[in-house]
């Protein structure tokens, strides 16, 4: 059986739900995100209030996309024993942690901290776009039996056999439009929808700002939420706040940074209003002053009953202590955990250091790539022909990026690097080099990477070196040594505000204004303009098209 996608999957199989519409007892558990859609559309033929059950898998170390073990947010967990053992046991226990802490901060990102809907004693409903292992829907079962339902329906539009089997045992009843047997059972469940496009959070949101916590059919219409959100900018950052200006219905408020006699700081509002979005844009660096001042304009914010917080810092500051290494600090997850304390419900960024940066923090991280941005500069100047290189492996997702946006013929190569006493070594050049190179690199602080990087390529007869990075700290005077280099041009974005960029002709910059502006109006766009319909009264077509 195909459907022509989740929506619609959703919607037949309601019809096989038919017995549990609009029975008080009924609550609808869906697993984010594509089987929220799929869940919301029984919800609403059912009549029943919608809730999460936000699993996470856990993937072999040496190939993540194979599953040894699913867990739940409260901590349950189903794997393969076997496997499980034949893990590093070390490396396990921490990937749980972060699983578990991925699980929470989706749940707060989607939810907003709104409270589990109680199911005691009451049928519990768990819909999922389709099962293939069952790993997640068996955990989530687990999780839901520890909150002691009356009853545990398993629906789903498609389930393979042997799958079906265990979950039929685990559950108290299974409910599936297509249960194909053996060798008839695709291997992917996106093989039986025309369109299985990713789901994305903002989507998960909207559904349930939308649908949460209700149950009588004339409260699920749509509704705006919320307006866009009111603009706070730090003053160096005031340019950012600048290209809101023109949007309609974004408006601009200000706030006062004030001092005690003592010199203790305090934040005004003059102009607060409860219950809005708010967006507050600026640095968390350096930590005696910017950071300080950002937690408490963000705690004031929400103490004050703001309704949600995006916490928009173009440079997102002690990104780089990103590993628990001993002996040293371990900033990223600490920094998360204050802009948590303080109540940022988001942090939208360009370019965080790695991806291990999204996993530490306790809330929603969105990183926006200016890969398209520096692939149109390098077309324009006509240096598409050019090597495209990062300066170590770390960088290599970067300036493959940006290749791909150039077009399929792109070179990309990377140097290894080693830190040593004496500094930074650049050792072997994996891949092509030829005389003109473009640099990828996502921050240029003291320059002292890029200078041993290009030594090593001038070593190899590069002529043309163009360095391209997203933030330009440009600390001390050691990177100036980079124009003896064959260095033509040093590229980077305005994540930092250009009055502490140094003076030079041969420093440009590109602006990723646009990115962050389209981010925070696709989400707001997101949330206002997704609809809640009625469900329909008439049958159902079963038959498989």
């Amino acid at each position: 059986m195909y459907f022509r996608d989740r929506a619609e999957g959703g919607r037949l199989l309601s019809k096989l739900l038919k017995k549990y519409k609009e029975h008080a007892d009924v609550v609808v558990f869906a697993l984010p995100r594509g089987g929220v859609v799929t869940g919301l559309e029984v919800a609403k033929f059912l009549k029943a209030p919608l809730d999460l059950i936000i699993t996470r898998k856990i993937g072999h170390p040496y190939q993540p996309e194979y599953a040894i073990a699913a867990i739940a947010e409260d901590g349950h967990m189903i794997g393969k024993k076997n496997e499980l053992d034949s893990v590093d046991q070390s490396w396990l226990k921490k990937e749980i942690e972060i699983q578990r802490e991925e699980a929470k901060r989706r749940r707060e990102a989607y939810l907003s901290g709104l409270s589990i809907i109680p199911v005691e004693g009451k049928t519990a409903i768990l819909v999922d776009d389709g099962v293939a292992t069952g790993l997640t829907i068996r955990v989530a079962i687990k999780e839901l039996r520890h909150r002691n339902p009356s009853k545990i329906v398993v629906a789903v539009p498609v389930v393979p056999e042997h799958t079906a089997k265990t979950i039929a045992e685990e559950a108290d009843e299974l409910i599936a439009l297509d249960i194909p047997r053996g060798k008839d059972f695709l291997g992917a469940i996106g093989s039986y929808y025309d369109d299985f496009s990713p789901v994305e959070d903002n989507e998960v949101i909207s559904i349930m700002r939308s649908y949460r916590n209700t149950s009588a059919p004339e409260q699920f219409k749509t509704k705006p939420v919320h307006s866009d959100p009111i603009i706070l900018a730090f003053p160096h950052y005031q340019y950012i706040a600048d290209v809101f200006k023109p949007v309609p219905d974004f408006e601009i408020d200000n706030f006062e940074v004030k001092h005690f006699s003592n010199n203790e700081l305090y934040i005004h509002i003059p102009s607060f209003r409860p219950e809005e979005d708010y967006a507050v844009i600026g640095t968390i660096a350096p930590p005696e002053t910017n950071l300080v001042r950002f937690l408490f304009l963000v705690h004031t914010l929400k103490k004050e009953r703001a309704h949600r917080i995006t916490a928009v810092l173009p440079y997102l500051s002690y990104s780089r202590q990103d590993k628990n290494e001993p002996q040293k600090s371990f900033a990223t997850p600490l920094i998360g955990r204050l802009l948590k304390s303080a109540g940022v419900d988001k942090v939208l960024t360009i370019d965080a250091h790695s991806p291990e940066v999204k996993t530490l923090y306790p809330i929603q991280l969105t990183s926006l790539s200016p890969a398209e941005i520096f692939a149109n500069e390098i077309i324009r100047l006509g240096m598409d022909d050019a090597t495209i290189l990062a300066p170590d492996e770390g960088a290599l997702p970067r300036a493959k990026g940006v290749a791909a946006c150039i077009g399929p013929d792109a070179q990309v190569s990377y140097l290894k690097k080693e830190r040593t006493e004496k500094g930074i070594i650049h050792s072997e050049i994996q891949g092509t080099t030829g005389k003109r190179i473009i640099i990828i690199d996502d921050i240029l602080d003291t320059g002292s990477t890029l200078l041993s990087c290009c030594k090593k390529l001038c070593a190899h007869g590069a002529e043309e070196i163009v360095i391209m990075v997203t933030h330009g700290l440009f600390t001390g005077k050691k990177w100036e040594e980079l124009w003896k280099m064959n260095v033509k041009f040093i590229y980077c974005t305005d994540t930092i505000p250009a009055e502490f960029q140094p003076a030079s002709k041969k420093i440009r910059m590109l602006s990723v204004l646009s990115l962050l502006r389209n981010e925070v109006q696709k989400e707001q766009k997101t949330v206002l303009q997704v609809e809640i319909e009625e469900p329909e009264t008439n049958d159902y077509d079963l038959n498989p098209r």
